[in-house]
């Protein structure tokens, strides 16, 4: 066979080359209708006042990207919208992200073939005596010029290329992901630490109320144990709840501080330097309508399934990549350039060199160690699979959880609204007979203190909801998909189902 005969055959070979190892198909959608046993939840009771409302589970509906403004709380859309655009964990996910891409494009130039060109000038001297020259008029000092083009080029014919290339592109979209899920984390994190901060302020309203009872009350008590109608254990318990109150109000400045810390380290600011708006509980309202995607939505919408799904396929690229590896690699070569004594021999095509060549590379003896690599990448693939099925089993749960804590955040709601209703009522009968004579100093001060701890226990629920209504929607993967701007290629490019046996 020709030189020319074998060269030709090799680049037939690169051009109907097989890409070795298991090809990929995305992990089978999940054929469940719902996350709950039984009949799907339809909803939520409902009660009086904005965070009382009855909320209505929409099936099948997806979120947007700013879904966050279902809460209608300008201050709290401002946070989260400075926190997106400063938060130093965003700013590295997407620094990571264009990091990614510029490893595809690196990767996918690794297929083409590599050209270069060198020049160069030596001064060189060189012996007679290895030409049979012994005269010493032999002229053995002299300048040689030279300029070549040279061109390389990996026919791939396993594909161990194709699927660096692939893996490359499934790792961009694991960047992707990953820089999705920061997003949601930073919003829900907002949403948690504001309600936190403004919870905190509507109890300690309350708590200050309640001390200025408990000091009337133990004022009196002082009182009656100075004229004889107290004992002195009336006036220590008077004390005791006394002090438990005054115990309240620190625990509850010190909420409010780390919530501010907390939300000014989310907007990438020294809590030194942050001067944020004072929030209020009665600010936020409940979203009536919540969209709840279907689970064979949620696998493809929530940010750390669709990481670990691509993880599953950058795993099993490599399992191509480690399997390419034990079978012969061919790589091309060819130069083409000109030499002489003096600059002007270039241009000469008498002083023309070139080289065309073929290398065939293939392993024969590595003492295991490729066969283990691809045994290696094969048991690396299976864990991701399996990861990527607890990633979704999980999600699974914390939707499935999510929902049915907002029903019961409703009823407890409504108990504790009933609750509170009947404390002011109370309340207010105490104050008409406190009024007519017929109630002392002190049963006033307890309906009000009880007034009081009813709305505590109010405010608390209310939290709740709010805060299992934000967690429901994280949950749900927060409508980050919608987000054009960081978008990237799809990750698969190769074709047929994913089988390692």
């Amino acid at each position: 066979m020709t030189f020319r005969a074998i060269i030709a055959l090799l680049l037939v070979m690169g051009l109907v080359g097989c890409t070795v190892g298991p090809a990929w198909h995305p992990p089978a959608t999940p054929k469940e209708k719902g996350y709950l046993a039984g009949k799907m939840a339809q909803g939520t009771i409902g009660t009086n006042g904005q965070t009382g409302a009855a909320q209505v589970f929409e099936y099948g509906m997806t979120l947007r990207r700013n879904w966050y403004r279902l809460f209608g709380y300008h201050a709290l859309n401002r946070l989260i919208e400075a926190a997106l655009a400063s938060n130093p964990a965003r700013a590295a996910a997407q620094e990571r992200l264009a990091a990614a891409r510029e490893v595809v494009i690196e990767t996918r130039g690794s297929r083409y073939p590599s050209i270069g060109l060198g020049a160069g000038i030596s001064r060189n001297r060189a012996s007679g005596v290895i030409f049979g020259i012994q005269s010493p008029a032999f002229v053995n000092t002299f300048s040689l010029y030279q300029g070549q083009l040279t061109a390389e080029y990996n026919l791939d014919v396993f594909g161990e290329l194709t699927r660096r290339l692939e893996q490359a592109r499934a790792l961009a979209a694991v960047a992707k992901a990953h820089l999705m899920n920061t997003d949601a984390t930073i919003v829900n994190n907002i949403i948690s630490s504001a309600l936190a901060e403004a919870a905190a302020r509507t109890t300690l309203r309350s708590v200050r109320s309640i001390v200025i009872d408990e000091r009337k009350i133990l004022r009196v008590r002082s009182e009656q144990l100075h004229y004889g109608t107290a004992s002195q254990s009336d006036v220590l318990r008077a004390r005791i709840r006394l002090d438990d109150a005054l115990a309240l109000a620190p625990a509850l400045r010190q909420q409010i501080t780390v919530a501010r810390h907390r939300l000014a380290i989310l907007i990438g600011k020294e809590p030194s330097r942050f001067v944020g708006p004072r929030l209020t509980l009665s600010a936020f309202l409940l979203p009536a309508r919540l969209p709840v995607s279907m689970p064979a939505q949620l696998v493809r919408q929530r940010p750390d399934i669709v990481l670990a799904e691509n993880l599953v396929h950058a795993a099993q690229a490599e399992v191509g990549i480690a399997t390419a590896q034990l079978l012969p690699q061919v790589q091309l070569t060819a130069g083409y350039g000109r030499v002489g004594l003096h600059p002007g021999d270039l241009t000469n095509p008498a002083a023309a060199i070139f080289n065309v060549g073929a290398e065939l590379m293939a392993p024969l003896f590595e003492g295991g160690t490729l066969r283990a690599r691809k045994r290696q990448a094969y048991d690396q693939y299976r864990a991701s699979l399996a990861d990527y099925q607890d990633v979704v089993l999980r999600a699974f749960g914390q939707v499935a959880n999510s929902l049915r804590a907002l029903q019961q955040d409703a009823m407890v709601l409504s108990a504790r609204e009933r609750q509170r209703w009947n404390a002011k009522k109370v309340l207010k009968l105490v104050e008409s007979r406190e009024r007519q004579g017929t109630a002392d100093a002190i049963s006033l001060y307890s309906a009000r203190i009880a007034a009081q701890r009813s709305e505590i226990s109010y405010t608390r629920a209310r939290l709740t909801r709010l805060i299992d209504t934000a967690t429901l929607i994280r949950a749900l993967g927060g409508g980050w998909w919608h987000h054009k701007s960081i978008a990237v290629k799809a990750a698969s490019s190769s074709k047929g189902p994913v089988n390692p046996s």
